[in-house]
């Protein structure tokens, strides 16, 4: 696993490439240590939320114009949404509170207390008093 890790997505001396285009998300969010025991759920999830967290940087960065403001308020959409599936999922689970923390993503209409209460939900009926 760690050299497959390593040919085909740091490297990409496998398909003869300088480097995949998902080399970046992988060497920033999970070692080739992770491949051997990290849930495959949590495994994409943090990488989706890097994927997230840049293109929505790029949006606010780059983009003045309107599509560019539409696109970021699409992925603050998807923030938010992300966030409540992430908790609903893993109530019950052996996700802990820290490990659900780092799956939210940095940015979104709820960030940052809206994540911080769905980190401690126990179940799907809280907080609906």
């Amino acid at each position: 696993m760690r050299e497959l890790y390593r040919l085909v997505l740091v490297d990409g001396s496998f398909f003869f490439l300088p480097e995949t285009p998902l080399a970046p998300y992988f060497s920033e969010c999970i070692t080739s240590e992770d491949l051997d025991d990290m849930n495959i759920e949590i495994m994409r999830n943090t990488l989706y939320k890097a994927y997230l967290e840049d293109f929505y940087s790029h949006c606010i960065d780059y983009y003045v114009w309107p599509p560019g403001v539409f696109e970021a308020d699409l992925l603050v959409f998807e923030a938010d949404r992300r966030a409540a599936i992430i908790t609903i999922n893993s109530i019950g689970t052996e996700l802990t509170r820290e490990g659900r923390r780092k799956l939210y993503s940095n940015f979104g209409l709820l960030y940052p207390y809206g994540p911080e209460e769905l980190a401690i939900c126990e179940d799907t009926d809280q907080g609906a008093e």
